[in-house]
């Protein structure tokens, strides 16, 4: 038997001619196996077709998860409300890619002789997600986790505003009726949202609901009239009221 046309040993065919050979462990490589036959006379045959074979004992590296999409709200925050998300990354050529989200296997993709991958998630809860990716080389050795994305699904609208009150209220106090054209609203909103402030159905502006859930907003001078004020609001994954 010859590797690469270096004699690697002897065996003996049994009675039906079938003959087995261990080897003694060999790096990894493209290897061109052939063979030789002598019988019991001293002939030698011609040396076999050779059988090609690459040994690849070595594990991947780790893939890389490069993105999300989509994330909606703001780019970049890792908060989403879309609930069926696309996960993307790199990984060695020709590999299958199995992805978890927190450690809960959700299907596998394979590399791109360019070693990109991309695979689509089912729809998830809404909740925080640290998905890892691990890589299985066409040998079968797997590599370690991924490092893990860390994202936040949220497809829930958050609840309507709440106008709280304006001022200044000027004259009989709970009137609703006031000399003060450059009017102060405030509210209560989920935290971290955006709240758009329309007067009679026309947006004015908007403002950044506090941590505590309050918010503010200064409006433009406005001639004499009478005014319906309402306000939506906007989370952080970009679903609004």
């Amino acid at each position: 038997v010859y590797f690469n046309g270096a004699n690697q040993g002897n065996t003996t065919a049994d009675d039906d001619g079938n003959w087995s050979f261990d080897l003694a462990e060999k790096p990894e490589a493209v290897h061109d196996i052939t063979a030789t036959a002598r019988d019991v006379a001293g002939n030698t045959s011609a040396p076999s077709d050779a059988l090609t074979v690459t040994i690849d004992s070595g594990p991947p590296s780790a893939p890389v998860i490069t993105g999300f999409s989509t994330d909606t709200g703001v780019v970049g925050d890792r908060i989403t409300s879309d609930n069926t998300l696309t996960v993307v990354g790199t990984a060695e050529a020709n590999s299958t890619v199995s992805v978890f989200f927190n450690g809960v296997f959700q299907g596998t993709t394979t590399a791109s002789g360019n070693s990109t991958w991309t695979f689509d998630a089912v729809p998830q809860a809404d909740g925080v997600y640290a998905i890892t990716a691990t890589a299985r080389d066409v040998a079968g050795n797997s590599s370690a986790p991924s490092n893990a994305l860390v994202i936040t699904i949220d497809h829930t609208a958050p609840g309507a505003p709440t106008i709280t009150g304006f001022s200044t209220d000027t004259g009989t106090v709970g009137d609703s009726i006031t000399s003060d054209n450059t009017l102060t609203i405030s509210g209560t909103a989920e935290s971290g949202s955006t709240v758009a402030v329309s007067f009679n159905n026309v947006v004015q502006g908007s403002v950044l609901t506090a941590v505590n859930g309050l918010w503010t907003f200064n409006a433009a001078q406005k001639p004499a009239g009478v005014y319906t004020i309402t306000a939506t609001a906007q989370d952080l994954a970009g679903n609004t009221t």
